[in-house]
């Protein structure tokens, strides 16, 4: 939302071409230079000086516009509407740029300082191509904010990497989720964006994905996840499910009556489902398993 230009730009603008209009169909040829003169400097000191400034020579200079038309000749009661237009015109014109002035200037330090955070988080990031949790979710903003302007979808994939046993070492825990990460990284666009989320879980900002296209994307991630190689101290080209579990969160973008937080929130949601199924069935296998050896041994 930041790089829109606000409303008072716009308003400025028709301000300044129905006074133009207005200035150069309703004066003489005599005055009319003067007048200009008066106007685009109004505008411009308006813009680019302080609002206790522009203000007090916005006053003279409408000052002088009616001293002008005064000497004239042009400002008398058979020319009172149009008088009273400019002047009008020329005194919101005044107040709109100054406006603009405040606006446009907050806009700017509010991009210069997720600048300046940005750049302070991403010294900070891992070296595994993974943003931060703080600059992602900047980024998250950033996307949904472009999604809302242009009336497009974002989706989030949160993907959760628990490992199969409490007993796993925690450096082989660590070197298979930079195995998923430099996996992750070969399957996603290059206008997707990966940040860790968590310590064992990553979420994955994707601009112009809908439901359409979101779960087969995940399911084939998932997959290909599921089936990379990996080798271990002690084992050679183990897959990384091997070692862990792979649970997913999918969430999407697609109106402006959602949220950044309520993107999250329902992707962490659909993570919770994923687990608490995931968690379900490994239950009832364990189940089955053990019916089958009691059912074998009575045999």
């Amino acid at each position: 939302m930041l790089t829109k230009y606000p409303i008072q730009f716009y308003g400025l603008i028709i301000g300044l071409i129905t006074l133009t209009s207005i200035t150069i169909t309703a004066n003489t040829p005599q005055i009319l230079p003067i007048l200009l003169a008066l106007l685009v400097f109004t505008h411009i000191q308006a813009v680019l000086l302080a609002p206790l400034l522009a203000g007090p020579l916005g006053l003279v200079t409408i000052s002088l516009w009616i001293l002008a038309r005064s000497q004239f000749g042009v400002w008398s009661e058979a020319y009172y509407l149009e008088s009273l237009l400019e002047v009008s015109l020329l005194g919101l014109n005044t107040l709109l740029a100054i406006q603009f002035r405040r606006v446009w200037h907050k806009q700017r330090g509010a991009t210069s300082e997720l600048k300046s955070l940005h750049n302070v988080l991403s010294v900070g990031q891992s070296s595994n191509g993974l943003l931060s949790a703080d600059v992602g979710k900047l980024r998250l903003i950033e996307e949904v904010d472009r999604a809302a302007h242009f009336r497009r979808p974002v989706a989030l994939i949160i993907l959760e990497v628990i490992p199969r046993s409490d007993e796993l070492p925690p450096t082989l825990q660590r070197a298979v989720f930079q195995a998923v990460v430099r996996r992750l990284n070969t399957m996603i666009t290059a206008h997707d964006i990966p940040y860790r989320l968590r310590a064992n879980t990553i979420a994955v900002i994707m601009p112009e994905r809908g439901w359409d296209t979101l779960y087969d994307e995940a399911e084939h991630i998932e997959q290909s996840l599921r089936q990379t190689p990996f080798s271990a101290i002690t084992h050679l080209s183990d897959a990384i499910e091997d070692y862990m579990d792979l649970r997913f969160g999918l969430s999407v973008y697609e109106n402006s009556t959602q949220t950044v937080e309520s993107l999250l929130e329902n992707a962490e949601r659909s993570l919770v489902q994923h687990r608490n199924l995931a968690d379900a069935v490994a239950a009832y296998e364990t189940m089955r398993s053990a019916e089958s050896l009691v059912t074998t041994e009575v045999k």
